[in-house]
C-alpha cells in the first residue's frame, strides 16, 4: 500500500523499480579476422599487384555442375573456373601474385611443408567462397596452398593423356630436338591449362633467380613442385578389370 500524506491526506504510490537494460551481446568477430587469428599473426604487406579496396579475398566463380568436386576451386576442371576472357581465379592470381613478391626471398619456399591444419583450414575458406585475407598469411602457407591446387586439378595441368608425349620429348637425345618437342607437346595444352603454365614458369623463373636467399635451384624446384604437374593415366583397379572367361 501507498504511504500517507500528512500534508494532503493523499497517499503517495511507490515509484516503480527501473530495470537496468540488457546487455547486449557482442558480435561474432567477422571470417576474415578469425582465420588471421588461427592461422598466424596478422602482418601489414604492401600490395603493388592489385588494384583493390579490400585485402580480402573472396572467391567469385561459379560452382561448376557436374564436375565431381565439392568446391569452388580445388579438384574442378580450370576451364570451368576461368573467366571468358582467359583470366584465373582472383585467388589464384593472388597467391602467384605474393609468392612473386614473397617467394624469392624466402628460405626454403616450395620445399618446407606448412601444418596440415592451417592447410586444412586455408583451402575450406577458399573452396567455399569465402573472404579470406590472403597477404597475411604465412608465405610456406601460401606455397603449400598453391601446391594443393595444382595437385587437385583433374587430370593435372600438363595433362595425363599427354604423359607419354611429354616423356618422350624429353628424352630426345640433343637439347634443340628437346626443346622444339617440349614446345609440341606444349601446343597441345587447353587454353586455360596454358595461361597457368606460363604464369606459374614465370614464378619459378623469379625464385631460381634468387638462390642466394631462396635457396632453391631450378632443380629442387622441379623436384618438389613437379610432381604436382604431371602424372600418368591412372590404371584401372583390379576390382574394374573384367573376370576372365572359364574355359568351356
Amino acid at each position: 500500500m501507498g504511504q500517507l500524506n500528512c500534508c494532503r491526506g493523499s497517499r503517495v504510490e511507490p515509484e516503480p523499480v527501473q530495470q537496468s537494460p540488457p546487455v547486449p551481446a557482442l558480435p561474432r568477430p567477422p571470417l576474415r579476422e578469425r582465420l588471421t587469428l588461427a592461422l598466424g599473426r596478422r602482418m601489414r604487406l604492401p600490395w603493388p599487384f592489385r588494384q583493390r579496396e579490400t585485402s580480402a579475398t573472396t572467391v567469385d566463380v561459379p560452382r561448376p555442375s557436374g564436375c565431381g568436386g565439392s568446391g569452388l576451386l580445388f579438384g574442378q576442371p580450370l576451364a570451368a573456373l576461368c573467366s571468358q576472357d582467359g583470366r584465373m581465379p582472383q585467388p589464384i592470381q593472388d597467391l602467384l601474385a605474393l609468392l612473386h613478391q614473397r617467394g624469392p626471398s624466402t628460405e626454403g619456399i616450395f620445399r618446407l611443408a606448412a601444418g596440415k591444419r592451417d592447410l586444412g583450414a586455408l583451402r575450406e575458406a577458399l573452396d567455399s567462397g569465402q573472404e579470406v585475407p590472403l597477404q597475411s598469411q604465412p608465405v610456406h602457407l601460401l606455397a603449400a596452398t598453391l601446391k594443393d591446387f595444382l595437385r587437385k586439378i583433374p587430370s593435372k595441368l600438363l595433362e595425363a593423356e599427354l604423359y607419354q608425349q611429354w616423356m618422350g620429348a624429353l628424352h630426345q637425345s640433343s637439347r634443340q630436338a628437346r626443346l622444339a618437342a617440349l614446345k609440341e607437346v606444349t601446343s597441345k595444352l587447353p587454353q586455360a591449362n596454358l595461361i597457368l603454365l606460363k604464369s606459374l614458369l614465370s614464378l619459378l623463373h623469379n625464385i631460381s633467380s634468387n638462390t642466394d636467399s631462396s635457396r632453391m635451384t631450378a632443380r629442387s624446384l622441379a623436384i618438389c613442385v613437379g610432381p604436382n604437374l604431371l602424372s600418368p593415366v591412372e590404371e584401372p583397379s583390379l576390382d574394374m578389370l573384367p573376370e576372365p572367361r572359364r574355359p568351356c
